[in-house]
C-alpha cells in the first residue's frame, strides 16, 4: 500500500481511499506585486502604441509621398510640354498627332474674334492668298513632273470660303503661348468640326505676343492676318507663303526622322530660300519670291528614306488644271 504521504501520489487515488488530503494553496498577490505587474502592463501597452503609432505615421509618409510624386511629375511634364512649345524657333508649332494619309481635302475658313469683325474686302484678300498658295505649290513642282496643287473644298468650281465667329476676345487668343492652338479650341466651341479626312487653312486677324505670323496645331494651318501685313520672324513674308508654310507642318513637315537637314523644332537649317525654313529675324527671312519647295528634294517633298512619310505623296494633292 502506498504511503499517504508520498508526494507522488496520484491525488485522487488518495480520495478513493479516503486518505485526507490537503487543501490547495492559493496565493494572494500581495499590493506591490499587483503595482509591479500593472506597470508591466502599462510600459506594453504604452510600448504597443507607440508601434502602432509609428506604423500610422510610416502609411501617411508613404501616401503623402506617393502624392508628391504624382503632382511633381505632372507639373514636370506641363513645363516639359511648355518648354518644348516655346523653345528653338521663334515659330511655335505643335507636332501633327493625326494620320497623314487621311487628309483629302482642305477647307479654308476666315475666323473672326467675337470683338473684332472683318474689315470690308477681306473675303477678297483671303481668296486671292489661297490661289497665290496653290499657283506656287503648281510652280515647285512642275519641275517634278507633278505641278500640283492642293485640293480644296469647292462650290461651283470655287473653292469655298467658309466664316466662323468665335466666342472669344482677340486679345486672350494672341496673348496666349499657343494661340493657334486656342484658336482650334475656340472654333470647336462655335460648332466647328473638320472631318476625317479635312485639313483647315484659317485666316484671323490677331496679332500674337510672339514674333509669328502663323503656326500649326494638329489640322490646323492658322495664319494671323495682321501679324502678316510686313516681313516678320516667319519664313514666308505674306499670307499665302504662310499659308503654304503652315500647311506643310499640318502635313508633317519637318520631320527629324527623316530630313536630311531637319533642325529648329519642324524647319530646315541648310537652305534660306527653303520654305520651310527656319527664320531667326526679319532681316534673315528671304522675300517671298525666293521661297521654294524643298529645292534639294531631300528635307520633306520627294523624298525616299524608308519609313518616312513623302509628303509629295500624300491624297491631299491634285493635279493642277
Amino acid at each position: 500500500m502506498t504511503d499517504a504521504s508520498d508526494p507522488n501520489d496520484d491525488p485522487f487515488a488518495a480520495l478513493l481511499r479516503g486518505d485526507p488530503v490537503a487543501p490547495p494553496t492559493i496565493h494572494e498577490a500581495s499590493a506591490a506585486e499587483r503595482a509591479k505587474e500593472n506597470e508591466m502592463l502599462q510600459r506594453a501597452f504604452q510600448r504597443d502604441g507607440r508601434r502602432t503609432r509609428r506604423r500610422n505615421r510610416l502609411r501617411a509618409m508613404r501616401k503623402s509621398l506617393k502624392i508628391y510624386t504624382i503632382v511633381i511629375v505632372f507639373v514636370a511634364a506641363l513645363l516639359g510640354v511648355f518648354w518644348w512649345q516655346t523653345s528653338g524657333s521663334t515659330q511655335q508649332r505643335l507636332l501633327p498627332t493625326h494620320e497623314l494619309r487621311d487628309i483629302r481635302v482642305v477647307r479654308v475658313i476666315e475666323v473672326t474674334a467675337a470683338d473684332r469683325p472683318d474689315p470690308a474686302g477681306t473675303d477678297t484678300e483671303i481668296r486671292n492668298q489661297i490661289t497665290n498658295m496653290n499657283q506656287w505649290f503648281r510652280t515647285e513642282t512642275t519641275a517634278d513632273g507633278a505641278g500640283v496643287t492642293a485640293n480644296l473644298r469647292t462650290v461651283d468650281r470655287a473653292f469655298k470660303l467658309e466664316h466662323v465667329t468665335l466666342l472669344v476676345r482677340a486679345d486672350l487668343l494672341s496673348g496666349s503661348a499657343t494661340p493657334s492652338l486656342e484658336v482650334a479650341q475656340a472654333m470647336s466651341s462655335a460648332g466647328f468640326t473638320l472631318g476625317a479626312d479635312e485639313a483647315a487653312i484659317v485666316f484671323i486677324r490677331i496679332r500674337p505676343v510672339s514674333p509669328i505670323c502663323g503656326e500649326s496645331a494638329a489640322r490646323y494651318a492658322v495664319v494671323f492676318s495682321t501679324a502678316c501685313s510686313s516681313a516678320t520672324a516667319e519664313s514666308a513674308s505674306n499670307s499665302s507663303r504662310v499659308a503654304a508654310h503652315e500647311l506643310l507642318h499640318v502635313l508633317g513637315a519637318v520631320d527629324e526622322r527623316c530630313a536630311k537637314h531637319a533642325g529648329a523644332n519642324g524647319h530646315v537649317i541648310d537652305n534660306p530660300h527653303d520654305i520651310m525654313y527656319a527664320a531667326s529675324s526679319a532681316t534673315a527671312a528671304p522675300k517671298s519670291a525666293d521661297e521654294h519647295l524643298d529645292p534639294g528634294r531631300d528635307d520633306y517633298w520627294g523624298i525616299t528614306k524608308a519609313g518616312c512619310t513623302d509628303i509629295a505623296k500624300l491624297p491631299l494633292w491634285v493635279k493642277a488644271k
